[in-house]
């Protein structure tokens, strides 16, 4: 909650800042052209995804990083459609890869020992090999 209110005074005081110096028209100019790069991006989005789709083929990309990198995009397309010039910069951010993958990390959850556990269906078994003496039938 904090972080929210912290992001809405930020938000406004940038704008007030930044709006002043543009004046009205410049700031609807503002408004609508990252509106439409947002809208732009989130059209594109499918040959953006079948790009990291390809990465992750090439075993150039995780599948948690293209689920994180493709999570990002929308959110930072969403971020340019909003108004606001702090919300604009952070969607232009998120629209880089490297950012992205920074922000990621950062909310990331711990990693684990390194030891993933992985299910084969294998069982792992001992065999004993019986000698021959033992298969020879005992005399009375």
């Amino acid at each position: 909650m904090i972080y929210f209110i912290l992001y809405i005074f930020l938000e406004t005081l940038l704008s007030v800042n930044v709006f002043s110096q543009l004046g009205g028209l410049g700031a609807f100019v503002e408004i609508m052209g990252t509106a439409f790069l947002g809208a732009l991006f989130l059209a594109n989005f499918r040959a953006t995804l079948a790009q990291s789709l390809h990465a992750l083929a090439q075993r150039n990309l995780t599948p948690e990083g293209l689920s994180q990198i493709s999570l990002f995009t929308v959110i930072g397309a969403f971020l340019l459609i909003v108004p606001g010039v702090l919300s604009d910069i952070l969607g232009l951010a998120l629209q880089f890869s490297a950012v992205a993958t920074l922000v990621s990390k950062r909310f990331a959850p711990p990693a684990t020992d390194g030891h993933t556990y992985r299910d084969d269906g294998v069982i792992d078994v001992e065999v004993i090999e019986e000698s021959p003496r033992s298969k020879e039938p005992k005399k009375d």
